[in-house]
């Protein structure tokens, strides 16, 4: 019974967390903004007060830690504005996956003028360029499209594990009554 209760807590586990992060991927987005902020504005806290209490033992310190003060910042940034800060990253990695595309697809023309290119080379730069355009258009469901992936993979695992649990359980159980049959008969 040991044996199954760590499969048994884990499934549903995995179920949960999937079906959480399909339904509110885009909640989940911003609380990672936040939290990776909390972490920033954390690290650059503990770097300024240790400089701080080095600098009053008479410790050598080192120079002013401007890292510090960009973390704590960079942090107190990520947690006042994620859903603004979401947006401009998707915005500028929309313009960067655009760039890429129409680069690729020129650099593509280019080569396929000296030699025969096949068209299939043709569907990267396409697609970088069709998913530039739509994270312009749509930041959020860009940014909350990783976390769709995420989500359905942990439902996939979890009812995948469920199966293969009942399948365990049968044979433990089919096992048992053969173990208990043969000592019955041997008795």
């Amino acid at each position: 019974m040991k044996n199954l209760f760590y499969p048994l807590l884990r499934s549903p586990t995995l179920l949960l967390v999937g079906i959480l992060l399909v339904a509110c991927r885009e909640q989940t987005t911003q609380w990672i903004v936040v939290l990776t902020g909390a972490m920033f504005f954390i690290v650059g806290l503990i770097t300024i007060i240790s400089f701080f209490v080095k600098k009053s033992r008479n410790k050598p310190a080192g120079p002013f830690p401007l890292l510090g003060v960009g973390g704590v910042l960079l942090g107190l940034i990520l947690m006042l504005a994620a859903e603004s800060f979401l947006r401009i990253f998707m915005y500028v990695m929309g313009g960067v996956l655009i760039l890429v595309g129409v680069y690729q697809l020129v650099s593509m023309i280019k080569l396929h003028r000296l030699v025969k290119v096949h068209s299939a080379l043709f569907i990267a730069p396409v697609l970088a360029l069709l998913f530039g355009i739509f994270a312009l258009w749509n930041p959020t469901k860009v940014a909350s499209l990783p976390l769709l992936l995420i989500g359905l993979g942990c439902i996939v695992s979890g009812i995948g594990n469920l199966i293969a649990l009942f399948i365990y359980a049968a044979h433990q159980r089919k096992e048992n009554r053969l173990t208990r049959q043969a000592a019955k008969e041997a008795a």
